[in-house]
């Protein structure tokens, strides 16, 4: 019966089950674990509705930093501030100054991520392209956008790990223009490089 039920259907009573459950999840799998046995299908629905409830609550998580216009306007919208990848803050990200600073090559496995430091402070972090026009040789380097303190939410910097790091472009009122331009698929000339996204 419960196999030739439509995948809709399936869907909201496990999203029914999941509210009458107060959102434990560890309960409504014990209570529910035979359903997800008569049918490999049930296993993919309740990862769909899984994903949404962690989407609602990352999605109300953000809304709670209230970024600045221009932080927001540099994404074009929330919308696509809430389905960036997100990183995990890890110790080693701090610098000796306390700043976001020491995110490297290898901790990125997206173009561009989010994340929030243990001073609940958001950041980006930014993976840009350098194509050396002499070399003809490309490297990525980690460009990191963040709120440099938790009680001035209007102060963002930039900063890298590496020197030589397009964020010493940003030196003057320009910066977010030139970040933005590359969001948008531009290459932004800076010394002997061409730097995009």
């Amino acid at each position: 019966m419960l196999s030739s039920l439509s995948n809709d259907l399936i869907e909201n009573i496990f999203i029914q089950c999941l509210s009458n459950y107060k959102n434990n999840l560890f309960n409504l799998y014990k209570s529910y674990k035979n359903l997800l046995l008569i049918n490999k299908n049930f296993h993919n629905i309740l990862k769909i509705i899984l994903y949404k409830k962690y989407f609602i609550l990352k999605c109300e998580y953000i809304d709670k930093f209230n970024f600045p216009k221009y932080i927001v306007k540099l994404f074009n919208n929330y919308y696509n501030i809430y389905n960036l990848p997100v990183i995990k803050f890890t110790d080693n990200f701090r610098g000796y100054s306390d700043c976001i600073d020491n995110i490297k090559e290898k901790d990125i496995k997206n173009k561009i991520m989010i994340g929030f430091d243990y001073f609940k402070r958001p950041f980006f972090t930014f993976k840009l392209l350098y194509f050396n026009t002499i070399s003809k040789k490309i490297h990525s380097k980690i460009s990191i956008l963040y709120q440099r303190y938790s009680n001035d939410l209007d102060h963002w910097i930039f900063e890298s790990y590496y020197t030589d790091n397009f964020h010493d472009i940003f030196e003057n009122n320009d910066n977010f223009i030139k970040l933005n331009q590359i969001m948008r698929g531009e290459k932004i000339k800076y010394k002997n490089y061409l730097v995009y996204i």
